[in-house]
């Protein structure tokens, strides 16, 4: 079995090419916001809907870093694990390096504040389930690198009205978009 490191608040396994997979964040913590360092920003914004009154919220944005170091020794972080970051309903944005080229099962799913990713250049593969339930995530830009989408990557993504998908030879799993009764604008160019 790997070793578990702990760097700013998100765990990481160090595999065989000494590649590191980011497996999470640290479970013990209620709140990402009082943990994460350097890997995290936080904002309080306010915002009014006419009519109606005035909703606060925190935009809580996650950065998973391109490399870590651990040990004196500088990793690449390449995957992002199965379950990394399932049900982390805290989370609003997260931002994918160009280093990572897979994005596991189920790594976001059941983020339901997300309403924003931003993934990197490198990104060749997106595991089953991986932003299922993602209800706030509205649209979405894969990179042209990706070539798979695995089963029920959407689901339930019930808020999700466009997404792109740049890549015409990219493979979509089944039931990818199940639920998704607002998409409205779906591209592979």
């Amino acid at each position: 079995m790997a070793d578990t490191y702990n760097v700013n608040g998100i765990t990481y396994i160090i595999d065989a090419s000494n590649n590191a997979t980011v497996t999470g964040c640290d479970t013990e913590t209620a709140s990402l916001t009082s943990y994460l360092k350097s890997s995290l920003k936080s904002t309080d914004v306010s915002f009014q809907l006419p009519p109606g009154p005035e909703y606060k919220m925190t935009i809580v944005t996650l950065t998973i870093p391109s490399t870590v170091d651990i040990s004196n020794t500088t990793y690449n972080v390449t995957t992002i694990g199965d379950n990394a970051f399932y049900n982390r309903t805290d989370l609003t944005i997260i931002i994918i390096p160009d280093s990572v080229i897979i994005i596991g099962n189920n790594s976001f799913s059941g983020c339901s504040s997300l309403i924003s990713v931003i993934i990197g250049n490198s990104v060749t593969t997106i595991g089953d389930n991986a932003f299922t339930g993602c209800s706030s995530l509205v649209s979405i830009v894969l990179p042209y690198s990706v070539i798979t989408i695995g089963d029920r990557v959407f689901s339930h993504c019930v808020g999700l009205t466009s997404i792109i998908i740049p890549n015409l030879e990219t493979s979509i799993g089944n039931n990818t978009f199940e639920g998704c009764n607002r998409l409205a604008r779906f591209y592979k160019i």
